[in-house]
């Protein structure tokens, strides 16, 4: 595992890199703080998805309520996480066989987790929300806590790679 700065100053960032096939790999992935899930947003988000083949969605402030799963785009299995606070989401096209981690998931942080298929590999996705200010030292703490535990998660499952998108 390395680390690596992210543009925030001074956030350490996970990077896990995955062995593929570049030459015929190609999964359209997309990360988006989107400070609200309206129906109009999941309309447009819809769109954008079908229109670029994105396979992938990471949605961070969806600020939504709802239990799980919520609907938010056509052929995608969607999971969420900290929906008593700001909330995050993770949308996986069914073609690469979601599976909803909610073990991993820690109520007092936004991060949801699923593994999928990739080129008959297992990887873990991950949909994540820190919030940047000041106070928020220990949910840094917690988040990068929890990552850790996913990636032991990882290795005890011979799961070959972990994606975190986030905000």
């Amino acid at each position: 595992m390395t680390f690596v700065q992210s543009t925030r100053k001074n956030w350490p960032i996970f990077n896990n890199w995955l062995s593929m096939n570049s030459e015929t790999t190609h999964i359209p992935m997309c990360q988006i703080n989107i400070n609200g899930l309206s129906r109009h947003v999941k309309t447009t988000l819809d769109r954008f998805c079908d229109k670029r083949d994105i396979k992938v969605l990471a949605l961070q402030e969806i600020k939504q309520k709802e239990a799980l799963p919520i609907d938010i785009i056509t052929g995608m299995s969607t999971y969420c996480a900290g929906l008593s606070s700001l909330g995050v989401s993770l949308s996986v096209c069914n073609t690469l066989h979601p599976q909803h981690i909610p073990q991993l998931e820690d109520p007092d942080i936004n991060i949801v987790y699923a593994s999928v298929m990739i080129e008959s590999k297992p990887v873990l996705l991950a949909s994540a929300y820190c919030n940047p200010d000041a106070s928020s030292t220990l949910g840094l703490t917690k988040l990068l806590s929890n990552i850790k535990e996913a990636k032991n998660y990882c290795e005890k499952a011979k799961i070959v790679g972990m994606l975190i998108f986030g905000d």
